[in-house]
Protein backbone atom coordinates (compact mmCIF):
# COMPACT_ATOMS: atom_id res chain seq x y z
CA UNK A 1 0.00 0.00 0.00
CA UNK A 2 1.32 3.47 -0.84
CA UNK A 3 1.70 6.26 1.29
CA UNK A 4 0.04 9.64 0.22
CA UNK A 5 2.43 11.91 -0.95
CA UNK A 6 1.84 14.57 2.01
CA UNK A 7 2.51 11.74 4.36
CA UNK A 8 6.06 11.56 2.78
CA UNK A 9 6.82 15.29 2.99
CA UNK A 10 6.19 15.48 6.36
CA UNK A 11 8.23 12.96 7.37
CA UNK A 12 11.14 14.93 5.42
CA UNK A 13 10.27 18.08 7.19
CA UNK A 14 10.66 16.02 10.44
CA UNK A 15 14.12 14.77 9.53
CA UNK A 16 15.07 17.67 8.54
CA UNK A 17 14.30 19.21 11.77
CA UNK A 18 16.05 17.16 13.63
CA UNK A 19 19.60 18.18 12.10
CA UNK A 20 22.25 19.46 13.87
CA UNK A 21 23.84 22.76 13.37
CA UNK A 22 27.08 22.53 11.04
CA UNK A 23 29.24 23.95 13.95
CA UNK A 24 27.85 20.94 16.29
CA UNK A 25 28.05 18.30 13.63
CA UNK A 26 31.69 19.48 12.77
CA UNK A 27 32.49 18.72 16.39
CA UNK A 28 30.37 15.76 16.91
CA UNK A 29 32.35 13.63 13.69
CA UNK A 30 35.64 15.25 15.09
CA UNK A 31 34.76 13.62 18.19
CA UNK A 32 33.49 10.05 16.22
CA UNK A 33 36.74 9.89 14.42
CA UNK A 34 38.86 10.60 17.09
CA UNK A 35 37.01 7.81 18.97
CA UNK A 36 37.67 5.16 16.12
CA UNK A 37 41.03 6.61 15.67
CA UNK A 38 41.85 5.57 19.13
CA UNK A 39 39.85 2.27 19.40
CA UNK A 40 41.83 1.46 15.59
CA UNK A 41 45.11 1.73 17.37
CA UNK A 42 44.47 -0.01 20.37
CA UNK A 43 43.54 -3.15 18.22
CA UNK A 44 47.15 -2.49 16.17
CA UNK A 45 48.80 -2.31 19.40
CA UNK A 46 46.90 -5.75 20.13
CA UNK A 47 47.92 -7.36 17.07
CA UNK A 48 51.68 -6.36 17.28
CA UNK A 49 51.29 -8.01 21.15
CA UNK A 50 49.63 -11.03 20.59
CA UNK A 51 50.24 -12.45 16.67
CA UNK A 52 52.37 -15.50 17.14
CA UNK A 53 52.49 -16.06 20.89
CA UNK A 54 52.11 -18.69 22.51
CA UNK A 55 49.11 -19.29 24.44
CA UNK A 56 47.07 -21.18 26.93
CA UNK A 57 43.22 -20.30 27.96
CA UNK A 58 41.42 -20.76 30.75
CA UNK A 59 39.75 -23.86 29.25
CA UNK A 60 42.18 -25.80 28.40
CA UNK A 61 43.30 -24.77 24.61
CA UNK A 62 46.84 -24.08 23.73
CA UNK A 63 48.66 -22.96 21.03
CA UNK A 64 49.48 -20.09 18.98
CA UNK A 65 47.68 -16.84 18.14
CA UNK A 66 47.44 -16.91 14.45
CA UNK A 67 44.69 -13.57 13.51
CA UNK A 68 43.34 -10.95 16.29
CA UNK A 69 39.70 -9.75 15.31
CA UNK A 70 37.90 -7.07 16.32
CA UNK A 71 33.89 -7.95 16.59
CA UNK A 72 31.66 -4.86 16.86
CA UNK A 73 29.48 -7.37 19.56
CA UNK A 74 32.23 -8.89 21.12
CA UNK A 75 35.30 -6.61 21.27
CA UNK A 76 38.97 -8.21 20.42
CA UNK A 77 38.76 -11.72 19.51
CA UNK A 78 41.77 -14.59 18.97
CA UNK A 79 42.12 -17.57 16.44
CA UNK A 80 44.64 -20.17 17.51
CA UNK A 81 46.09 -22.32 14.91
CA UNK A 82 44.94 -25.69 15.23
CA UNK A 83 41.47 -24.63 17.07
CA UNK A 84 38.67 -23.92 15.51
CA UNK A 85 36.78 -20.59 16.29
CA UNK A 86 37.62 -17.24 17.70
CA UNK A 87 37.96 -17.07 21.85
CA UNK A 88 37.83 -13.74 23.69
CA UNK A 89 41.19 -12.41 24.60
CA UNK A 90 40.04 -12.16 27.92
CA UNK A 91 40.28 -16.49 28.06
CA UNK A 92 44.07 -15.72 28.27
CA UNK A 93 45.57 -17.44 31.17
CA UNK A 94 48.88 -17.30 30.24
CA UNK A 95 51.13 -15.87 27.31
CA UNK A 96 54.80 -16.65 25.75
CA UNK A 97 56.70 -13.37 27.61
Amino acid sequence: MRRPRADLNDRRAACAARRFPPQVSKFLMVAVKTRAFCILREFERAQTELVGKAVALSDGKAGTVEYVHLDELHGLRITIGGHDGRWPVSTIKFAQA
